[in-house]
């Protein structure tokens, strides 16, 4: 695990396997970013790479915004916590309702049902995730 001291007052952490999922979604892009900020003979750091991320997040933000705003009030909640965890599995288990503050079951299982016809969240193996990895960063700036 990768802990991240962005945040002074929790330890947050991240897996192996989020960060290479993430660095193969959005790779291309970011580099291509990146290295357009990068001047010639210059090397491309990790603060140049985390602000292109950040202008990629804040280009979109009216579109995020407007995705929000087409969901409706109790199917907010679900991609919410599946974007702080980065993913989540059983999300109709009681610990996860419970650790997450939920209403209950039924109410994940709907939301969830309606929120993966609108392709806002993705389940592979019983595992969830928000399907656009700058929405679910997008999410957790702005609702984190």
């Amino acid at each position: 695990m990768y802990r991240s001291d962005r945040r002074v007052s929790t330890d947050c952490q991240i897996s192996r396997k989020n960060i290479e999922a993430l660095l193969r979604t959005y790779i291309q892009k970011t580099y291509h970013e990146a290295f357009a900020d990068t001047s010639e003979g210059e090397e491309c750091t990790l603060e140049i790479i985390q602000a292109a991320v950040d202008n990629m997040i804040a280009s979109n933000n009216t579109i995020f915004r407007e995705t929000v705003s087409n969901i409706p009030e109790k199917q907010k909640v679900p991609p919410y916590t599946i974007a702080k965890d980065g993913e989540a599995e059983r999300i109709t288990s009681a610990i996860f309702i419970k650790c997450h503050n939920l209403a209950s079951a039924s109410s994940v299982q709907s939301a969830s049902k309606k929120l993966l016809e609108k392709d806002i969240i993705t389940e592979i193996n019983k595992v969830f995730s928000v399907t656009d990895k700058l929405f679910a960063m997008w999410i957790n700036k702005i609702y984190g």
